[in-house]
């Protein structure tokens, strides 16, 4: 392990996250010139982990010659400091709601237990606002700035952290880290194509077949350009005023799904609203760098990908099934396909909107629901999941055993938009579905020991929802409700789990093996 390289990503990903938190103090302290009644701690909340990136970042950089950065990182260094960047900026990102005052913190009248429980907390709402899950604990139960008499607790919140809580999740969609080196270093080529590989979603990182720093630039140019084009929608053409225009936003495009207010989506009862995030919610979930080469270089062959095709198919028959069901069930047609559409996009592209409680509805939907957690949609966009590819995989690898059965000496390769699949590949995919079971299975009965009082619905839809980066599951902790009652081990688990899904489980799992960090080259 080359540890000045480790050292290096990590300070440059730190020096980047800095900087939305010195936007969001220099933002406050313009607030608070011209208003009598604001409060400091927003202050205290941005300008602390602010510094402490900075400082971080800067010595964590500092003797490393970023000349040298572009040959000397391998695989091995790229997922390392992918898996510790994240895992550091997530901890930092607990310093706002932790030292804001929308937990029990430091400065807080609270009891020992109750700062702990804060931290708990704030780590579990920064790790589902990086990893894009959109899970929170922000309820009377668990904020000391609500209780039962408050109306709406999220909305009361001080704006500046209801920016932060979208911009949190804005930044992960893409990847902070991916950015943070597009920003800051100009060396970093194949080495960063390695970077790339750990933290964006999915078993390929781009079709472009360009440099680091083309890829990164139009990933991002096509992420931004997506941002811009939903939020004069929303301001144009909803009920939503720019300040949750803006929020959601930012959480439409990353697949987040954290909302300024408790009610989500539904509180505004807006058609058009429904409408046009389950276009960008649908657009969020195709391989960003293939709408690029649609929309920019205009190679509509992109179209045909096999993986886009499946997604597509997927999400259509599923909105056809249960909005079906819904309708023989009583609601109206209109309103079942409306439910349906909505509530199928949320979910296959991990956002985690809702406008209907889908939690209670009957097992045949809610099983779809699980299904499509666990599947996701399009590798190389912003959504969770296993991906529409691994899936696709997955039932061409069956239907080649299949076939070897009755063919013994047949040689059937794997295909996908008519080439042949490498080995490599095929088993790098089924390595990934299996952990993924493995890790779901224990992670079931360790929430069960956790919380003991948990029923079997809620412990798998959790799991589920945490690894798939979905964040509402079904149960105790479906869409209208919050996790402020799992216990602090649950909640700790639950974090790991986000973690572990948002840089698909490998890229966490390494950094376990001892070998990693064996100083031979």
């Amino acid at each position: 392990m080359r540890y000045d390289v480790v050292r290096y990503v990590v300070g440059q990903t730190l020096r980047i996250i800095s900087v939305p938190f010195l936007l969001a103090l220099l933002g406050n302290l313009a607030y608070g010139l011209y208003d009598p009644d604001f409060e400091s701690y927003p202050v205290i909340a941005f300008g602390a982990p602010a510094a402490l990136a900075m400082v971080a970042g800067t010595l964590l950089t500092r003797g490393v010659d970023s000349d040298e950065i572009d040959v000397r990182i391998r695989d091995r260094e790229a997922f390392a400091s992918v898996g510790l960047g994240w895992l550091t900026i997530v901890l930092i990102g607990t310093l706002p709601y932790w030292l804001g005052g929308v937990f029990n913190g430091p400065f807080s009248d609270a009891s020992l237990s109750e700062v702990n429980q804060g931290f708990v907390y704030s780590l579990f709402e920064s790790m589902a606002g990086f990893t894009t899950t959109g899970a929170t604990v922000i309820d009377p139960t668990s904020t000391p700035l609500c209780d039962n008499q408050t109306v709406d607790c999220i909305a009361s919140l001080h704006p500046s952290i209801l920016v932060y809580r979208s911009a949190t999740q804005w930044l992960g969609g893409m990847g902070v880290i991916m950015l943070g080196l597009l920003i800051f270093s100009r060396s970093v080529g194949g080495g960063g194509m390695s970077l790339a590989r750990a933290e964006l979603t999915g078993p390929t990182v781009s079709p472009t077949g360009l440099t680091f720093q083309s890829t990164a630039r139009i990933l991002w140019m096509v992420f931004v350009a997506l941002t811009v084009i939903e939020f004069v929608l929303l301001v144009r053409f909803t009920p939503l005023g720019a300040f949750d225009a803006i929020n959601i936003s930012l959480t439409t495009i990353a697949t987040g799904g954290m909302t300024p207010t408790d009610a989500g989506i539904g509180g505004f009862d807006s058609a058009m609203l429904e409408a046009i995030l389950i276009f960008f919610m649908f657009v969020s979930g195709l391989n960003f760098a293939a709408l690029y080469l649609v929309a920019v270089k205009g190679q509509v062959n992109e179209i045909k990908d096999e993986e886009m095709r499946n997604y597509a198919l997927i999400w259509v028959a599923t909105i056809a099934m249960v909005s079906t069901f819904l309708a023989y069930e009583g609601l109206s047609m209109s309103e079942s396909v409306r439910d349906a559409a909505f509530t199928i996009t949320s979910i296959i592209t991990s956002t985690g909107y809702s406008t209907a409680d889908w939690g209670s509805w009957q097992l045949f939907p809610k099983l779809i629901l699980l299904i499509l957690m666990a599947i996701g949609a399009t590798a190389g966009s912003t959504s969770g999941g296993l991906k529409v590819m691994r899936a696709t995989m997955l039932l061409k690898i069956a239907k080649r055993e299949i076939m070897t059965i009755t063919q013994p000496k047949r040689v059937v390769p794997i295909r996908l938009n008519g080439s042949v699949v490498d080995e490599k590949r095929v088993s790098l995919a089924l390595g990934m579905i299996s952990a993924w079971i493995l890790l779901c299975a224990l992670s079931i009965l360790l929430i069960s020991l956790t919380d003991p009082g948990i029923d079997l619905e809620s412990a798998i839809s959790v799991v589920f929802s945490m690894l798939g980066n979905t964040g509402p599951a079904l149960g105790a902790y479906g869409p209208s409700l919050t996790y402020a009652g799992m216990s602090i081990p649950g909640l700790i688990g639950s974090s790991l789990l986000m973690w572990l899904g948002r840089l698909e489980i490998f890229t966490v799992l390494i950094l376990f093996n001892l070998r990693l960090w064996s100083r031979s080259d």
